[in-house]
């Protein structure tokens, strides 16, 4: 077996997903089957395993985890080819993986052609004492509350200097109106809400030349905007408010109205004409934060920043809602370092978890990362301090590979900020009473049709095995959750027999003693059926596609096309013959996205996925 290249890589934005492919060739002459070991924590590869026959080429997909912190990641994984139950000798193949995770940048838009009149600065950009020489670094110009103007910093290699030549647009009620400069420091992810410096709007005017350019100072404070959607949001914040009363610290908030802020122990209103009301009076650093909005907004903060190693956060024992306070993400392992964790103690945000299994592990879960601006729970056995790390050149490279497969997209989804509530537990399938959890299967957690819950499966080095960290949410006690699980390789909705009564904060089950979870006994597993290669072509479709399928028997059938959550789209009816099948489906009139055709016979069940575009 070999790889044909020997390196794949992408770059992208937080909180993107990519996709990076790579062939493998099998340069034998005989069919001979593969597997790819080291796999990296932040990647996930599929297939894995699989056979070729002799001078097949196979694509192997790189997925890279959506959740992946901001930084540059790489590492290497082997291809191996294996004889008889061992591994040929001399088998193994490298192949380097890298992904480069860039920050969000500001969105500084402007429309030029709204203004008749111009100023002009030529600027050197002294962000906290360093000249900037980055080209990636940007100044920006704002009158009042509206942007006019904005440039990155340039090379000029006359000069062998680094100059950004801001422009700024006004009209002739701007004249001598104040003008504010912002600036956005690429390599740290920052925003400096102000200079030193004062200027004001006087067209044709030109301050600061190439050989002699004005130069801007920064200030301490940086402006952060924390989006908030619709519903309830878990968030923390990670600079010092110069006045951190309620009030003040919420004062940039859009659309305050009937919004909802509370801590642990305490919470606030906002009544409009008054402001915020209630028991909490002051936000801080070190706490956890759940609000709720009735609109999409977005939080304007300004403050400094925070050294993480000068604060420290109580920790007692049971429940904590804690703050993140780095202005970068870490590992779990590292965030909590300071604590003196125990086997069984709980990590959560608000979509994911993990569960400390022991000192030479740590934490296990689907929550790897730590991040700002969220907030966290987290239920422990030993009070102790929490201190996170300062290490602000943190890159993800530099994680150990403890042998983790990170998730792979969704099937289901949910919005977590639709429900105030959430409940956990660690599962398995159990087949016999064993683990039957592999890599491709996916868990969701349902109220009726409503998808109220979904995991992948996480791997689990000390076991050699997968388990599901599965989080779901309501908004009331006691609404009944079933589920079900779908494979990412086969295509197959299968549903679980056990349900669960839903109770808020309550977590089940631990890595050494998962939840049991098992298939109906009508279930039909794949490869039970007569019914071969079920697929749809083309997939992904726009408007039609052809279901293909090949079957030794012939018998009356039906397709039933439904979305993701079960619902019925339509129902194709065809009385099959021996080989080849094939139904067409016209999609006119069904919106783009992800729905499943099920074909059912006297002799069995058997699935695909469908995409349309």
């Amino acid at each position: 077996m070999a790889w044909l290249t020997d390196s794949v890589g992408v770059t992208f934005d937080v909180h993107d997903s990519k996709t990076m492919t790579a062939n493998i060739l099998n340069r034998s002459g005989s069919t001979v089957p593969f597997k790819i070991d080291n796999f990296l924590p932040w990647v996930r590869i599929v297939p894995d395993t699989g056979v070729l026959v002799a001078n097949e080429v196979k694509p192997i997909k790189f997925i890279v985890d959506s959740l992946l912190a901001i930084g540059s990641w790489n590492g290497e994984v082997i291809l191996k080819t294996i004889h008889v139950g061992t591994y040929i000798q001399g088998g193994d193949e490298p192949l380097k993986v890298g992904a480069r995770v860039l920050c969000d940048q500001p969105r500084w838009e402007l429309d030029a052609g709204l203004y008749e009149n111009t100023m002009n600065l030529v600027l050197k950009l002294n962000i906290q004492g360093r000249i900037s020489v980055d080209p990636e670094d940007k100044v920006a110009a704002f009158i009042g509350d509206e942007l006019r103007g904005r440039c990155n910093v340039e090379y000029v290699p006359q000069l062998n200097s680094y100059i950004a030549y801001l422009t700024i647009y006004g009209s002739v009620s701007d004249l001598q109106a104040p003008i504010e400069l912002q600036v956005w420091d690429a390599q740290h992810c920052l925003i400096y809400a102000s200079v030193q410096e004062t200027f004001n709007f006087v067209p044709d005017v030109v301050i600061g030349t190439p050989l002699s350019p004005q130069v801007i100072h920064t200030n301490s404070y940086i402006l952060r905007r924390l989006p908030l959607g619709i519903g309830w949001n878990w968030i923390s914040f990670n600079l010092k408010f110069p006045n951190n009363s309620t009030n003040s610290a919420l004062a940039y908030l859009l659309h305050p109205q009937d919004g909802l802020i509370k801590s642990q122990n305490s919470f606030a209103s906002y009544v409009t004409g008054t402001g915020w009301a209630g028991s909490l009076a002051t936000i801080d650093n070190k706490s956890m934060y759940n609000y709720r909005s009735e609109v999409a907004d977005t939080l304007r903060m300004i403050g400094s920043l925070i050294s993480p190693d000068t604060m420290q956060i109580p920790i007692v024992q049971g429940w904590n809602w804690i703050g993140y306070v780095p202005n970068y993400a870490l590992p779990v392992n590292d965030a909590l370092a300071s604590l003196p964790s125990a086997v069984g103690d709980i990590l959560k945000s608000q979509e994911a978890f993990a569960q400390y299994i022991g000192p030479q592990y740590g934490w296990i879960g689907n929550l790897k990362f730590m991040a700002p601006p969220k907030g966290y729970q987290i239920k422990v056995a030993n009070p102790g301090t929490l201190t996170y790390p300062e290490d602000p050149d943190f890159q993800g490279g530099g994680i150990a590979n403890r042998g983790e497969k990170p998730s792979q997209a969704s099937f289901w989804t949910v919005n977590p900020s639709q429900y105030e509530y959430g409940s956990t537990f660690i599962g398995m399938l159990s087949i016999e009473g064993e683990n039957g959890t592999t890599a491709s299967l996916e868990l969701g957690a349902f109220h009726g049709n409503e998808v109220r819950g979904s995991t992948t499966a996480v791997y689990i080095p000390p076991l050699n095995s997968y388990l599901f960290f599965m989080t779901m949410f309501s908004n009331v006690a006691g609404q009944p959750i079933h589920f079900k699980l779908y494979d990412h390789e086969t295509g197959e909705v299968l549903s679980l027999s056990e349900t669960m009564t839903f109770t808020p904060d309550l977590h089940q089950g631990s890595v050494a003693s998962p939840v049991p979870l098992s298939l109906l006994p009508t279930g039909i597993i794949e490869g039970s059926l007569p019914v071969k290669s079920f697929k749809a072509v083309p997939n992904p479709f726009d408007s039609d596609t052809y279901l293909q399928f090949v079957t030794n028997k012939q018998e009356s059938a039906e397709v039933m096309i439904t979305d993701v959550c079960g619902n019925l789209v339509t129902r194709l009816e065809l009385n099959t013959v021996v080989g080849l099948n094939t139904i067409q489906w016209n999609s006119t009139g069904v919106q783009a996205g992800v729905y499943m055709a099920h074909l059912k016979t006297p002799s069995g069940v058997f699935s695909c996925k469908l995409m349309k575009q």
